[in-house]
């Protein structure tokens, strides 16, 4: 799986970029902009291809302005289909604004920080 990347046309609505990295122990799903109700197509497809693959997967929304909860639904989503694989999902690169909104939601141990994959 090579690095798959899709930029929304500010003329349609939010920007927001969903995007894949393949490394050696795992993936990573990178997500900037505003990953909301625009973003969940591409998202929801990026962690089809992420569920399919073995190993691990990071995610760093460093870049992420805003994640709505039907987002944060697909990555739960994600967590729970790798779980049943002995795998895991981790925050790689992380964000004060989202950690806050999970904090809130109740949803932070639901996703731990942790090293990217190599």
């Amino acid at each position: 799986m090579g690095g798959h990347a899709a930029w929304a046309d500010e003329q349609e609505g939010p920007t927001f970029r969903v995007e894949t990295q393949a490394r050696e122990s795992g993936n990573l799903l990178v997500l900037a902009g505003q990953i909301g109700v625009d973003a969940a197509a591409q998202l929801l497809d990026e962690a089809e291809l992420l569920a399919a693959n073995a190993g691990d997967v990071g995610v760093d929304w460093r870049e992420a302005e805003t994640v709505t909860a039907s987002s944060l639904q697909l990555l739960l989503a994600l967590g729970v289909s790798l779980a049943e694989r002995g795998q895991t999902l981790r925050v790689t690169g992380d964000n004060p604004n989202v950690r806050r909104l999970l904090e809130l939601a109740g949803l932070s141990a639901r996703f731990p920080a942790g090293r990217p994959p190599a």
